[in-house]
């Protein structure tokens, strides 16, 4: 009994003093095998796990949605939302699909397979079905009873929408909106055609279907391709990017905007200097200049006790700032 006791005195004294705290709370868990176990998680709710390179092994049937026995970290990678290094991801379980298909992506080739019970991808709402791709059905609406009749209409374009990172706007694409010109692949000029944009990305099919769409900073590069039957045009830099998932898609060739034109308040967007901490290694992720929003967070990259406020990315340094004048 006394050890015991000796043994919690010690660990409330070494939480005062050196502000530990258990792992759970500090460190985000190893990724699943698979996500079998993923059944039953409500619409919506991610997963957040991280990926080693050690776990990008195994079999995966899929592309973009994939099914449940696949290997999650081997489909992080297919799916690009992480690195050969390995990364963060998000994972949300959907119900089943008639059809898999497979596919090359990123160095990673996937099978494909018939009707498979449980789904999962690593954005939401999630992307339609391979058979509804073909079809122009509505798959889940992204597994939230959505069939987009009850959104708002999607924008032209997002040249004119100002829009904090990771936050989304839903909205609906019908038939006769996919048209204008689109430029970019994956990750879209914000003046291009957000429904065209949407088709050729595959997150909706020919007839329409309701969207998540995410704003973001330029790319110096954009590359155009044909998917869908949509062909797009290449393009250099563009100030502004617009995407169909979040975390969004790393620029083509992995530039951003320069970083000698980057302003980390964005044109005194933001004020009041709370901190900076140099992550140079973020770049591959971030790009060379990017408007994050507001992160709550007290840690990052082995720094602690960091300030709650607006983060702008500069390689190499990442910038904390206590106010947004606009």
């Amino acid at each position: 009994m006394m050890i015991r006791t000796m043994r919690i005195l010690f660990a409330v004294l070494a939480l005062a003093v050196f502000g530990w705290a258990p792992a759970s709370a500090q460190d985000i868990q190893s990724c699943p095998r698979n996500a079998k176990n993923l059944a039953g998680t409500p619409p919506g709710q991610a997963l957040r796990c991280v990926c080693t390179i050690r776990q990008i092994r195994g079999s995966v049937w899929g592309s973009g949605r994939y099914t449940t026995d696949s290997s999650v970290c081997r489909a992080a990678l297919h799916a690009g939302v992480i690195s050969r290094s390995g990364g963060n991801v998000r994972i949300y379980a959907g119900r089943g699909c008639r059809r898999f298909d497979g596919s090359v992506r990123n160095g990673i080739r996937t099978g494909r397979w018939g009707a498979y019970g449980r789904t999962f991808a690593f954005r939401y709402p999630l992307p339609l079905c391979a058979e509804n791709i073909a079809t122009g059905g509505e798959g889940e609406g992204g597994d939230d009873g959505g069939g987009g009749a009850s959104l708002a209409a999607c924008p032209r374009n997002m040249k004119n929408r100002f829009m904090p990172a990771g936050r989304a706007l839903r909205c609906s694409c019908a038939a006769y909106q996919m048209v204008g010109s689109v430029w970019g692949t994956r990750r879209y000029t914000a003046d291009s055609s957000v429904c065209k944009a949407a088709r050729h990305a595959g997150v909706i099919g020919p007839n329409g279907g309701s969207v998540s769409v995410f704003k973001g900073g330029g790319c110096r590069r954009y590359l155009g391709t044909v998917r869908y039957g949509i062909r797009t045009g290449r393009w250099g830099a563009y100030r502004s990017s617009f995407a169909f998932r979040y975390p969004m898609p790393r620029c083509f060739g992995g530039g951003g905007t320069p970083a000698k034109a980057c302003d980390p308040s964005f044109g005194g967007k933001y004020v009041n200097l709370l901190r900076r901490i140099r992550v140079p290694q973020d770049r591959r992720r971030y790009g060379l200049c990017r408007n994050y929003g507001r992160y709550s967070g007290s840690s990052w990259a082995g720094y602690r006790n960091l300030p709650a406020g607006y983060w702008t990315y500069k390689y190499p340094h990442w910038y904390i700032w206590g106010r947004r004048t606009r």
